[in-house]
């Protein structure tokens, strides 16, 4: 299909001068950076094309027939041109002063950092460009007592000259309550620190500059001009050669920065002569103002489609559970160490960009942020006759066999209004497992995590197959009359639209890392010089439990439609010098 020949140059500048302003004030530093980032591809080569031959097989007489291609002409260009040229340009420089001094039991670090960067990109007219100042101050009374705040006010060239900065304030608190006096007497509890955090935080989600103002765009000089698909305003004659303008964006001055408020709160805990470690954190933000360009909320009389303007306007509210616990002890020359983490997570739509809905089912705010909405399946068809009863709009004939859904709001009928929620498409909880067992010279350590609390859709052509010839996966053949809707030589879009008839529960629990090895002692080999050699054997995913058969509930898509996820095992010896 051709050739090309890359040339990339890369040239790279990182630069940075620190010094000591103890002289000046004692405890007091400077850092200042420069760095410089360039990079330029040009392709230079050859297109070719080819000709085709395409094998078909006839459904009525069964005989192969060999017919060309459409789509390949042989055809070639003449000369070598330039396919590509890419350049990429970053220039960035900041400057650090931090401040670090300790007075008897108050200890305090402070640092003040200016930020400044400009990037060019190859297609974008206009250079990224970004200021940020922070101030990052700590303050700890006899390491027992700490407060923590940061000042962010940062700049992007994304928005409006006078949406372009924002202030972004954090501050934070740590107890160390194992050192109070009162907790002496709880000889099993060897650390244990409080913590509590709240902030805010701006995401400017990386849009291209001048969101904030109108973009027009015209259509070709040879354009129709008059009345629509004639252009002819008298007789026969069309008036065309004249460009016409419309509306490519609208612009919004006033969108800005979008802003997570966080709070979180745990502690972090060492138990049992600090055999057992143990953190808790729980975790609150809001995502507000995200970006968005809004199809719903304005009206269809605006007569903008592709214009309409992104806008602050989507808000979401989440809650999340983390908690992580570890413990290590030795009997005799055994040695062991287990441990395991959890985190549970929900969001909901606070603020969504959706149509006026006749219904409260039908309502995406309110609802969880991963929300499935689809049809509720109830059953298949009995008879025929069966269908008429309640029409499914997605087909005009369906049969006996073709999947049946709830009519939600009763209006007789079955189609988009009466799709509710059917499940969730992110995992509630995520969890994992390591396990490190040691005797002697023999280690083994294995590693597990799992998802639960979640559906997953069964949409993928391996699932979604059957209609057509020779068209059948072990799934439609092993299912058909059962787990499967109606053979069909055509393909029947009722059975296919998205319901919880193909929702499967996407739990699973995975042995993802496995090691055994043996690490032979330093004096059995040290007449070769060695400190140790390790003989190992290593598998990597293993085993999974899941209801999902088949295919892996990890990646559905690995080894049908995308790369696969491999089982893999691995054998080595390592020398240790």
């Amino acid at each position: 299909q051709g050739y090309y020949s890359d040339r990339g140059r890369t040239g790279v500048v990182n630069a940075a001068l620190n010094y000591d302003l103890g002289s000046l004030i004692k405890g007091l530093k400077s850092s200042t950076y420069l760095g410089v980032n360039v990079h330029n591809l040009v392709r230079i080569g050859k297109n070719n094309d080819y000709i085709a031959y395409v094998p078909s097989i006839s459904p009525k007489t069964a005989n192969d027939t060999i017919i060309r291609s459409s789509s390949h002409t042989l055809s070639q260009m003449s000369n070598t041109n330039k396919l590509m040229d890419y350049y990429f340009q970053r220039f960035s420089v900041y400057e650090a002063l931090s401040y670090e001094r300790t007075f008897g039991v108050h200890d305090i670090q402070s640092v003040l950092t200016g930020f400044l960067s400009k990037t060019f990109i190859n297609g974008v007219e206009e250079p990224f460009r970004q200021e940020t100042f922070v101030s990052s101050s700590s303050y700890s009374f006899k390491d027992k007592y700490s407060l923590q705040a940061v000042l962010n006010y940062s700049g992007s060239s994304s928005f409006a000259k006078n949406k372009r900065f924002g202030l972004f304030p954090s501050i934070g608190v740590n107890w160390i309550l194992s050192d109070e006096g009162f907790m002496s007497n709880l000889r099993f509890i060897n650390f244990l620190k409080m913590r509590a955090q709240f902030g805010v935080i701006g995401n400017e989600t990386f849009l291209f500059p001048h969101y904030d103002e109108t973009r027009f765009s015209q259509d070709g000089s040879g354009s129709a001009f008059g009345p629509y698909s004639s252009s002819q305003w008298f007789g026969s004659t069309q008036e065309t050669g004249v460009r016409r303008t419309s509306v490519q964006r609208i612009g919004n001055l006033d969108l800005t920065w979008e802003k997570r408020t966080e709070f979180n709160v745990g502690f972090d805990a060492l138990l049992l002569d600090n055999k057992l470690s143990l953190d808790v954190t729980y975790w609150h933000w809001i995502n507000d103002g995200v970006v968005a360009q809004l199809s719903n909320v304005m009206p269809y009389a605006a007569g903008l489609s592709g214009g309409r303007p992104y806008q602050n306007y989507a808000k979401s509210t989440y809650n999340s559970f983390t908690a992580d616990l570890q413990y290590s002890d030795k009997i005799g020359k055994f040695q062991f160490t287990v441990g395991a983490n959890a985190t549970a997570t929900k969001g909901i739509r606070d603020v969504y960009d959706q149509p006026k809905y006749r219904n409260d089912y039908q309502n995406r705010t309110g609802k969880p942020t991963d929300a499935i909405f689809g049809q509720s399946y109830i059953g298949k068809f009995q008879t025929d006759a069966e269908t008429l009863l309640v029409p499914q709009i997605y087909d005009n004939v369906l049969s006996a066999g073709d999947l049946k859904y709830a009519d939600k709001n009763g209006d007789g009928v079955v189609d988009d209004n009466d799709q509710s929620v059917i499940g969730n498409s992110s995992p509630r909880l995520y969890y994992g497992i390591n396990v490190t067992l040691k005797y002697k010279g023999i280690e083994l350590f294995l590693l597990g995590n799992g998802r639960a609390f979640y559906d997953i859709a069964l949409t993928n052509p391996y699932y979604w197959n059957g209609w057509g010839d020779y068209n059948y996966s072990n799934f439609v053949l092993n299912n058909a009359g059962g787990a499967y809707p109606r053979l069909t030589y055509y393909k029947v879009n009722n059975n296919f639209v998205t319901s919880n008839f193909w929702l499967q529960k996407g739990d699973y629990f995975k042995i993802q890392n496995v090691e055994l090895s043996y690490t032979i002692p330093a004096k059995t080999v040290q007449f070769i010089g060695s400190n140790g050699i390790k003989v190992f054997v290593r598998g990597a995913n293993l085993l999974t439990f899941s209801k999902i058969k088949d295919v892996d509930p990890e990646s559905i898509n690995s080894g049908v439609s995308v790369y696969p996820l491999f089982k893999t095992f691995t054998a080595g010896v390592k020398f240790n010098f």
